[in-house]
């Protein structure tokens, strides 16, 4: 652990990420280095947020649910072999889509009730994993870097190409008009995205200098009309 490539450890140190042989040689290697403990820091502290943003209470009520359903599903006794095993692995297969079928209610995720609806459902499960397999993806990565602004902090890895904007203490925008975010690359700005209630994950590095926050209409504008309020350099 002591070429260059040490310093890109901090995310996947931040994350828990590492072997345990690994994680003593980062140890002493961040006991000399302030930059990395430093940086370390600020990702374990911007972990938290994260999951403090995108993180929900279960509703009341759900364990009681999960529970009944359970309790309505008979379960087969024991078998060894042949259809009786087969009933089993059915019946198995029962209970668990009963519980899916609970959680899935009481957390409000999915109410289908026209196959119309399934399909949206299913579609909109499959944006949410993908959301989330990104994010983890970008939360692991070895050159996670962590890049702190007046009003929030932006992770990014130039190595999956990919950033994840967090941002705090924001002032309301007027009735009609939300933040929209930039990248900046050689002075030509590109949407990322306009900002709702959970951190905006976007791809596209490579030559982006800053990232911007300007104040657009509700849905969005395809170039800047206003000064940007708040920037972070990359």
């Amino acid at each position: 652990m002591t070429t260059p490539d040490v310093h890109l450890l901090t995310g996947a140190y931040a994350l828990d990420a590492l072997d345990e042989v690994e994680r003593r040689r980062f140890e002493r290697h961040m006991a000399e280095c302030a930059e990395c403990t430093r940086e370390v820091a600020e990702l374990r502290a911007t972990t938290a947020r994260l999951g403090l943003a995108v993180s929900q209470p279960p509703p009341p009520g759900l364990k009681s649910q999960v529970l009944t359903r359970i309790a309505e599903t008979r379960q087969d006794p024991p078998v060894t072999s042949g259809r009786p095993r087969r009933r089993l692995a059915l019946r198995l297969v029962s209970v668990a889509a009963a519980v899916a079928v609970a959680v899935a209610a009481g957390l409000g995720v999915v109410a289908v009730r026209t196959s119309g609806q399934l399909t949206a459902a299913r579609g909109e499960l499959a944006q949410t994993q993908a959301r989330d397999n990104a994010i983890a993806e970008l939360l692991s990565a070895p050159d996670l870097r962590a890049v702190p602004g007046q009003h929030g902090t932006v992770l990014v890895s130039q190595r999956l190409d990919r950033g994840l904007l967090l941002v705090s203490g924001m002032p309301a925008t007027p009735p009609g008009s939300a933040y929209q975010a930039w990248t900046l690359a050689g002075g030509t700005p590109r949407s990322i995205g306009v900002l709702g209630g959970e951190p905006l994950l976007f791809d596209g590095l490579r030559g982006v200098q800053q990232i911007a926050m300007t104040v657009e209409p509700a849905g969005g504008s395809p170039q800047p009309t206003t000064a940007p309020v708040a920037t972070f350099g990359i």
